[in-house]
């Protein structure tokens, strides 16, 4: 089990430099966090992969933001993507770039997807 505000923490000087001074970092942890069970090297591969696609979409510069918060998703909710009701842990993910057109959303979750080339 891992505590996500750690791995995100631990990953903050590091993906400063990888920004560069142009691109301002900015984390909301959120302090009662539970832990995950997560490989901790492949979310933070996950996370550094983020990065890099944020800094190729802010060319002139701008902000990307990692949050983390508690979930709870209840039994009488519909779920999304197969979640079944229980405690989760929220890692939201978001930059000040360009975006993404539709049917670069459409692909995004596919395996080896890129835009690049």
């Amino acid at each position: 089990m891992v505590n996500l505000n750690g791995v995100v923490s631990g990953l903050e000087k590091m993906l400063q430099r990888l920004l560069g001074e142009d691109i301002h970092l900015e984390t909301g942890l959120h302090p009662e966090l539970g832990k995950v069970k997560v490989d901790p090297g492949q979310i933070e591969q996950v996370i550094v992969n983020l990065a890099v696609n944020a800094r190729h979409a802010m060319l002139s510069g701008g902000r990307l933001t990692l949050h983390t918060a508690p979930l709870a998703v209840a039994a009488d909710r519909p779920a999304r993507h197969d979640v079944p009701p229980g405690q989760y842990v929220l890692l939201t993910v978001a930059d000040s770039g360009m975006g993404m057109d539709a049917a670069t959303q459409a692909r995004v979750f596919e395996p080896f997807f890129s835009t690049k080339g």
